[in-house]
């Protein structure tokens, strides 16, 4: 259960600097309820994790390729999809 608490408290440290860095810099919006969208990120990282696991599971299960290039795969849709949904729907 100790590695369970830590990479549960590791992912809310992830996403509170990624929030940040994503309002601040990307985004460049200092306006909006910090608390409203820092919630909206959170679900946005939810369902962003939950697309990950389904792509790796296809790629690996369904369509058998090597976990690290199914991994790759992963990354190379799932950084533009979490941009869009951040724009969408978490800084709109």
């Amino acid at each position: 259960i100790g590695v369970i608490l830590v990479g549960i408290f590791s992912n809310m440290i992830t996403i509170s600097f990624s929030f940040v860095n994503y309002k601040l810099f990307v985004f460049n919006d200092s306006d909006g309820s910090w608390l409203i969208q820092y919630l909206k990120s959170f679900v946005t990282y939810f369902f962003t994790g939950l697309f990950g696991v389904f792509v790796l599971w296809v790629c690996i299960e369904k369509i058998s390729l090597n976990i690290y290039f199914s991994q790759a795969i992963v990354l190379i849709v799932s950084i533009p999809v979490m941009f869009l949904l951040h724009k969408k729907f978490t800084f709109n």
